[in-house]
């Protein structure tokens, strides 16, 4: 299920209510997603980014897809309300992060699944990450997503036109494990594919800030290094780097902003 982008979703835990006869019982929201009418057959999900990525109990063929019943206690409104249901709905809900629920659906088209993307290749060369993969026969565009060592979910770096089939990705800046996840769009459906690499970063002739902080911070400088007096340091654009202790810089190239503050000076090498 995909919602609005740039909407972060959150699939719900697991919530104890009290039914009619005010026993305790668990809904949980797997129960809610249904298939051609039916529920059960989602045995879990989960939320990434504005998608919810649910997992089947079964290879399924349903054609249709509904978020919560019409009618609740049951599909029929049934009377007296029967064991294990509150006489309104509790929840769980799928919500944002600002807690905004979702609206309810039923009977939402599900469409045929696209055909799979096929060789993904990553490479590595020159400090730049490579990808390079076969069009797809029907994508209208496509979606390069990335996520590092650490990170729960993908972001995307790049929305790429159809026919596309190579990436460079520019903006990997520390060493470790990079995971790539490709998608092909169309208006009603996607296929992804995804590929890690073993990533070694090496800093150009200059050394680059990725972010701002203060100058002793790995964590804004390019490969996690702190500039010493032999590097070229590059202060990147809509950048801030706060300087508060002497620091000997071979050379500074300013596009964004150091920021001297009490205690802070540069003194060049040659």
């Amino acid at each position: 299920m995909q919602f609005e982008e740039g909407q972060k979703i959150l699939w719900p835990t697991d919530t104890t209510v009290r039914d009619t006869y005010n026993n305790p019982a668990i809904h949980q929201m797997p129960t809610w997603v249904y298939l051609d009418r039916i529920s059960g057959s989602v045995a879990v999900g989960r939320a990434e980014g504005h998608r919810v990525l649910l997992t089947l109990r079964a290879n399924s063929v349903a054609t249709q897809l509904g978020y919560l019943p019409p009618n609740y206690p049951s599909l029929e409104g049934g009377i007296p309300f029967p064991p294990g249901f509150a006489r309104a709905f509790p929840g769980p809900f799928l919500t944002n992060e600002r807690g905004l629920r979702a609206f309810a659906f039923w009977n939402v088209p599900i469409s045929n699944p696209l055909a799979p993307l096929t060789g993904l290749v990553i490479n590595s060369t020159n400090d730049l990450i490579n990808l390079n993969w076969t069009d797809h026969p029907t994508e209208l565009q496509y979606d390069v997503e990335r996520r590092s060592a650490g990170e729960s979910s993908f972001r995307r770096l790049a929305r790429l036109p159809a026919n596309t089939t190579v990436y460079t990705d520019s903006t990997a800046w520390q060493s470790g494990v990079y995971e790539y996840r490709l998608r092909a769009v169309t208006a009603v459906a996607e296929t992804t594919i995804d590929a890690s690499i073993i990533y070694t970063c090496r800093s150009g002739p200059f050394l680059i800030s990725t972010g701002s902080g203060n100058w002793q911070q790995p964590q804004i400088w390019q490969c996690r290094n702190v500039p010493v007096s032999t590097d070229n340091v590059e202060i990147s654009g809509n950048q801030v780097v706060t300087l508060q202790q002497p620091v000997v810089s071979k050379r500074i190239r300013l596009k964004g902003i150091l920021l001297l503050k009490a205690g802070g000076s540069v003194q060049f090498t040659r």
